[in-house]
């Protein structure tokens, strides 16, 4: 059993549709005491959540683990939100790992959900990072997605899908955000400290 943090349930609104890749599901990968690797991708971003979930609580100690145990899952995004919405107050969710079902538990709620990996293949998202950056800062992420956000704003004012310029100012550790479309010019720009 691993236990994953509430928050991230939120994992479920990167997923994308089923194409060439099961891209419609989080994929969890467990391991030794309680450790945990989740990826989730719609196919141009990419999520990689590792982690030690800690103890579940004691009301879920004597959950049955499905038949046929196993150490990786690809769990439906309909299913992942599900059961992450059923937990409440709960800090997090329990998930038992089965070869062909997924049990996600949390307070009194209970889901089984499929496990995809049987029927379906995932992406190896190992190829898709690399290694190491050549920069990097670090950026408080709601200032950073704010700023994203009043880009995409802009860029749909202008009546324009052109993507934003992402700027990195390593000498003063900014991060900036650009665009210049449809006669609208956007420059934006956060504050961060380099990273260690």
């Amino acid at each position: 059993m691993i236990y994953v943090p509430k928050p991230l349930g939120g994992l479920a609104a990167l997923c994308g549709q089923a194409r060439h890749y099961a891209l419609h599901a989080v994929r969890v990968l467990e391991y030794q005491g309680g450790a945990f690797r989740l990826e989730a991708s719609d196919g141009r971003r990419l999520a990689v959540v590792r982690g030690r979930g800690g103890d579940a609580p004691p009301e879920l100690a004597g959950l049955e683990a499905p038949p046929d145990p196993v150490f990786e899952a690809l769990i439906p995004a309909d299913a992942w939100k599900d059961g992450f919405r059923q937990a409440g107050k709960a800090p997090g969710v329990a998930l038992l790992l089965g070869r062909n079902a997924v049990r996600l538990a949390a307070g009194a709620g209970r889901r089984e959900a499929p496990n995809l990996r049987e029927s379906e293949r995932w992406p190896d998202v190992a190829q898709a990072l690399p290694r190491p950056p050549a920069w990097s800062v670090a950026v408080d992420p709601r200032l950073l997605s704010g700023l994203l956000l009043a880009a995409a704003a802009c860029a749909e004012a202008a009546g324009d899908a052109a993507p934003v310029q992402l700027l990195l100012y390593p000498r003063v550790s900014y991060v900036g955000v650009a665009f210049n479309a449809g006669g609208l010019i956007f420059d934006g720009l956060v504050v961060g400290s380099p990273a260690a």
